[in-house]
């Protein structure tokens, strides 16, 4: 929505310094431009009814070990997180500066900038966040804190092996384990390695839900680091299909 606003300033703006600089005004480009802001807030309604989805979703079956709907990614509504049918967490966008939202809509993909989340677990009861970390010029970190303390850190890896391969890669770095998320830019499917060790799966289900399927069983903590770095990377990657 906003990068249609942006486009309607633009055309407006060029449209008025032609107009001084020449002394000639078209009243049918200007209307044409004007259609850019009649179809903002119809996309925005767009936005809205897809959040509103992701808000309502529930796992058609109880088999599925990890499930959640992530088909919108600048908006603030609520997410859930179900496992095995029952609801485990919830999760949301948080924007600490409302120029931060105009500027991550105005980006390539949602995530890119002020990517910041917030995650309600269940049973036992948790509270995280993750939010922006100091990184290089070519990546992007994240922190993950519980009670404002950092627990895990979260990082892309940008390089030209990674580039030349056409994948997309997230470290997860947490009490001297590190987990490696990967990806081919063109696929939804996501791999979780430790080591050379494949530990679990991500995939897209049959009702458009992402889907996680963990191979090894591990301690609250480190799995919900992993449930975490995977709505991040989904995020971050922009991982629609």
């Amino acid at each position: 929505m906003t990068k249609v606003i942006a486009l309607f300033i633009a055309a407006s703006v060029g449209i008025f310094l032609r107009w001084q600089v020449t002394g000639e005004f078209d009243m049918n480009q200007l209307l044409i431009a004007s259609l850019l802001l009649i179809a903002a807030p119809v996309i925005y309604i767009i936005f809205r009814t897809v959040s509103r989805r992701d808000e309502q979703y529930e796992p058609e079956h109880s088999h599925k070990p990890w499930a959640t709907s992530i088909s919108e990614k600048w908006l603030t509504g609520e997410k859930y997180i179900f496992h095995y049918g029952s609801r485990e967490a919830s999760y949301h966008r948080v924007y600490y500066r409302q120029w931060h939202k105009v500027v991550a809509d105005l980006m390539r993909t949602p995530g890119l900038w002020f990517l910041n989340l917030k995650f309600k677990f269940n049973d036992p009861a948790a509270v995280y966040h993750v939010s922006t970390a100091q990184s290089d010029w070519k990546n992007d970190a994240y922190q993950i804190s519980k009670e404002d303390e950092s627990i895990a850190r979260i990082s892309t890896d940008v390089n030209l092996k990674t580039a030349s391969r056409f994948l997309e890669v997230m470290h997860l770095e947490m009490g001297g384990r590190k987990f490696t998320f990967q990806a081919k830019s063109i696929r939804a499917h996501i791999e979780v390695y430790e080591g050379n060790t494949l530990i679990g799966e991500i995939s897209k289900g049959k009702y458009g839900e992402k889907l996680f399927h963990p191979k090894i069983n591990s301690d609250d903590e480190i799995e919900r680091a992993i449930i975490m770095t995977w709505i991040v990377f989904t995020y971050r990657f922009d991982k629609y299909n």
